[in-house]
């Protein structure tokens, strides 16, 4: 694993994930995720009763929802019960209470659109090997930086290494990434 992965997987760790739950948001995911549309097996498009073709997005957030959407019993809807709430001739309108919850359980089957900040901040540790100079040789080295507030929430939106150093020492990534001190870094807690 590269270092950048480190420094991700850390972060994932040390933070919470947000995935979206506004219903017209997880249209819009599946709708530019899946364009196009479905096809049989010998790649023809499918057609419904209409003549219309099935849109491809509508098929998948359908199939994303088995499991998921209930009806009045309490029970697991079909497939096709689903589906139909995506036909061509229907209105995507505003969704009611029930679907709007089952639109947030959908979202957390996808991918987090972003993380949230535990009380505010985030810890991390660096650990790596740095050269010690004319002497030879190297030695293991351990930095620990602490960010908070606005600080912390540009790292996790995009986190790097130079920034990393900086939070540790000003000029750190000067020293750090490829300097006199540069250090190798074998893992990110």
């Amino acid at each position: 694993m590269n270092r950048d992965d480190m420094l991700r997987d850390a972060i994932a760790k040390n933070t919470d994930p947000i995935f979206m739950t506004n219903p017209g948001d997880i249209m819009e995911y599946y709708k530019d995720t899946y364009p196009g549309y479905k096809t049989n097996k010998k790649g023809e498009t499918v057609r419904d009763k209409q003549g219309n073709p099935i849109a491809l997005w509508r098929t998948k957030i359908a199939s994303g929802l088995v499991g998921i959407a209930k009806n009045k019993k309490g029970e697991n809807m079909s497939l096709s019960n689903i589906a139909r709430r995506y036909q061509s001739n229907r209105e995507q309108g505003t969704a009611s209470p029930k679907s709007k919850s089952e639109y947030a359980a959908l979202g957390k089957k996808l991918p987090p659109i972003g993380q949230k900040l535990r009380n505010g901040e985030i810890t991390l540790t660096v650990k790596g090997k740095q050269d010690t100079g004319k002497r030879g040789g190297s030695r293991d080295r351990e930095i620990t930086v602490t960010l908070k507030g606005s600080a912390a929430f540009d790292f996790i939106s995009n986190p790097n290494f130079p920034d990393f150093w900086d939070a540790f020492m000003p000029g750190g990534a000067d020293l750090f990434e490829d300097g006199e001190y540069a250090i190798e870094v074998t893992s990110v807690e």
